[in-house]
């Protein structure tokens, strides 16, 4: 009499894998990891940089550019960090914002927002260079074009960043942000003595007073508009804009600081 299965299965009696079948399975990952590294090998010769092409540089010279972001014909494409390579050009003080990209297969792009000059900060034996952020950003041995110039502080600017005390780089970048909106408007100088009392000066020797930093952009705009009237009426005197929404003159004596600090 035949013994009928009783459906009972044993647990964990499965085979384990001959010592041939393990072998062949570590030889084929290390075939494939071979092949991977052939690829890698070939790609790093294959893609290699021929061209570097900067874009926005007026201020910094295209060797400079690629030598800070790292880069340098002749290098794997493969190797390119490309918010590495735009990291290490952000500290140029000159560059405000940069970007790299890669151009497979050879070629890399370098573009550039450079700092544009605003105004002078005048120092023994040349200008520090400022933007309209109130950066400090180059220095020059002499002006190159004609912009205003900041006097009234006394404190060591230092490259990259914007003057040490907050209330004083406020009204600078303020200032200049507005003026950049009324570009017809010539100013020599811009006095900082007083950061609630500040004055300019026109190229022509004009005193205007703004007082603080609040509306600005209307000052300035409010000045340029009434200067031609006030010129051709052959009105001299200090203007007084520092209410913000009205034009005061006042006939005192207009100074001639701004003719001599101009560059």
């Amino acid at each position: 009499m035949k013994r009928k299965p009783s459906g009972l299965r044993l647990v964990g009696g499965e085979r384990r894998p001959s010592r041939r079948k393990r072998w062949k399975k570590a030889l084929l990952r290390l075939i494939a990891a071979a092949f991977v590294l052939l690829l890698l090998k070939q790609g790093h010769a294959f893609f290699q940089v021929r061209e570097i092409r900067v874009c926005g540089a007026a201020l910094l010279a295209q060797d400079e550019i690629i030598a800070r972001a790292g880069l340098r014909q002749g290098m794997s494409m493969l190797m390119v960090r490309e918010k590495e390579a735009a990291r290490r050009l952000l500290s140029l003080p000159a560059v405000r914002s940069a970007s790299v990209y890669r151009r497979f297969p050879h070629t890399l792009d370098i573009v550039l927002d450079e700092r544009e000059p605003a105004a002078y900060l005048p120092d023994w034996g040349g200008f520090w260079v400022i933007d309209r952020d109130g950066i400090v950003f180059e220095r020059w041995p002499a002006a190159r074009e004609s912009l205003p110039v900041v006097t009234g502080i006394s404190e060591q600017p230092v490259l990259g960043a914007p003057l040490l005390y907050p209330a004083t780089a406020e009204a600078l970048s303020r200032f200049l942000q507005a003026l950049a909106l009324v570009p017809e408007l010539e100013i020599a100088e811009f006095n900082l003595g007083d950061a609630l009392n500040l004055v300019m000066y026109t190229i022509d020797g004009r005193e205007i007073r703004l007082g603080g930093v609040e509306q600005m952009e209307q000052k300035l705009f409010l000045v340029w508009q009434s200067l031609p009237y006030l010129t051709a009426a052959g009105r001299s005197g200090v203007i007084d804009v520092r209410s913000g929404d009205r034009l005061v003159l006042n006939p005192e004596r207009t100074s001639t600081a701004g003719k001599e600090a101009h560059p």
